[in-house]
């Protein structure tokens, strides 16, 4: 059996905002900030368009990579397209470099 124990703030028996808690947590994972993770999901059709969001998703942002979905081979080729723009868009947004490639595969 483990010894493994979750550190104890001072705080810990307060209530805590959930969002503070997924910022703790995806930094111990590695992840991206989740006030990232939001603004690029919460903002993709500002990233890249409404038109292109009918048809392009987020499906996961890891280690840099922001997986994305098309609903269609050409919409994908469009997406590998512009690739670099969403990179430079979802910088803007987020103010940090947590994108720095995209994957594109298409959906079922």
């Amino acid at each position: 059996m483990s010894n493994w124990r979750p550190s104890r703030d001072r705080d810990d028996d307060l209530p805590r905002p959930l969002g503070a808690s997924l910022e703790r947590v995806a930094k111990h994972l590695g992840a991206p900030r989740a006030s990232t993770l939001r603004l690029v999901f919460s903002h993709w059709n500002d990233i890249v368009g409404e038109a292109f969001a009918d048809h392009v998703k987020p499906v996961s942002l890891a280690a840099g990579v922001l997986k994305i979905e098309a609903d269609h081979p050409a919409w994908a080729t469009e997406a590998r397209f512009r690739g670099p723009e969403i990179v430079r868009r979802c910088e803007a947004v987020t103010g940090d470099d947590a994108v720095r490639r995209v994957e594109v595969r298409v959906g079922r």
